[in-house]
């Protein structure tokens, strides 16, 4: 077992990897590399990918997959999202191997389905996760075998797997990872709208034009990341093309454009009810930027911290937006972010390792 002053060998083996909608794991990375060794494995090729990535190997088999984790040699294998779990379980049992996984939300807040559990088994093999019909039932017997140390989680869905039987000492509450410092800037901000993220239905993108089309005299901004980001096109199109849907931006360049606005219109749909903590209302936060965020649950009152707005149509949004962000908001945010900065948990995944 490694010692605190003796870089940790830490085995990732991710689902598709360097994601841009998934710059997590990337900034995880980045915080961790001071402190481990380590390796990547991608079951899939990424969607849309970011230039500046950590090295990996892209394999699909299961025997290729065994190997390269014994030449590797690890203390440790980690992933994201749970409905990775059954995976991992395999692969652990095989190489002898513990492993973490961080959650998210779509994972934690997914409906069971009748027929998960047997797209799980199928899948599991095919060494693809289950997403339709996912739900915490399909894993907590799997979650609380000795070799899963443990499961990082956003604070609120706790009481969420403890319910579907995941061990109260297998959850680890964390806010999300962002890379604060990267983003932190107190100066004046731009006057534009903007949003950001996965274009897949669950973030109803649509409700960002509709939204638009309200307040025609604040330019809107939408960072579209892969997926469906054609069709969002299209209404944008049919619309008269209100919204300026905007070429990839790398991660880097992330915050530059976070100061061209006052306010972070985030979208989703309510029958889906799978967006969580979003990474980028931190990220917003930290740059100035005021977050407006769509009245799903209780738990994202504490997640904004008062510093933003919760909203329950695109249309209670017009008046405020017109404005720019008020001064208390604005500060308070600032201070909000900071619970989700790596660098102040990124111990926690450390402790957890170590102490194995």
């Amino acid at each position: 077992m490694n010692t605190s002053n003796k870089k940790i060998k830490v085995m990732y083996i991710v689902f598709e990897f360097p994601q841009l909608s998934q710059t997590y794991i990337k900034n995880e990375i980045e915080a961790l590399v001071d402190f481990a060794e380590i390796n990547v494995i991608s079951l899939a090729p990424a969607n849309l990918a970011y230039e500046n990535y950590h090295s990996f190997t892209l394999l699909s088999k299961l025997k290729d997959i065994v190997e390269k984790i014994r030449e590797f040699d690890p203390d440790v294998l980690h992933s994201h999202w749970i409905n990775m779990t059954p995976i991992m379980n395999k692969i652990s049992l095989l190489t002898g191997i513990p492993y973490t996984i961080r959650a998210h939300s779509f994972d934690v807040l997914g409906q069971p389905s009748i027929l998960s559990s047997l797209r799980q088994l199928i899948n599991t093999f095919r060494l693809k996760p289950v997403f339709g019909g996912f739900s915490p039932n399909n894993v907590s017997k799997i979650i609380n075998m000795d070799n899963c140390l443990g499961v990082l989680s956003f604070p609120f869905t706790r009481k969420i797997l403890n319910d579907s039987g995941v061990k109260q000492s297998k959850i680890f509450d964390c806010f999300p990872v962002i890379s604060r410092d990267i983003f932190l800037n107190v100066d004046a901000n731009g006057t534009s709208i903007m949003n950001v993220g996965a274009c897949i239905p669950k973030k109803k993108m649509e409700n960002f034009i509709d939204l638009s089309l309200l307040v025609p005299d604040r330019n809107f901004n939408l960072y579209s990341i892969g997926y469906q980001t054609e069709k969002i096109a299209a209404y944008n199109q049919a619309h008269g093309s209100p919204v300026n849907i905007l070429d990839v931006v790398q991660p880097e360049l992330m915050p530059a454009e976070y100061k061209k606005h006052q306010w972070l219109v985030y979208t989703a749909d309510k029958l889906y009810n799978t967006v969580g903590w979003p990474m980028a209302l931190a990220e917003a936060q930290a740059s100035g930027v005021g977050v407006c965020l769509p009245n799903l649950r209780p738990d994202l009152n504490d997640y904004i911290g008062g510093a933003g707005v919760l909203y329950d149509s695109v249309e209670q949004l017009a008046d405020i937006i017109r404005q720019d962000v008020p001064k208390s908001i604005r500060d308070l945010g600032f201070e909000v972010s900071k619970k989700s900065d790596i660098k102040k948990h990124i111990n926690m995944l450390l402790s957890i390792w170590r102490n194995k």
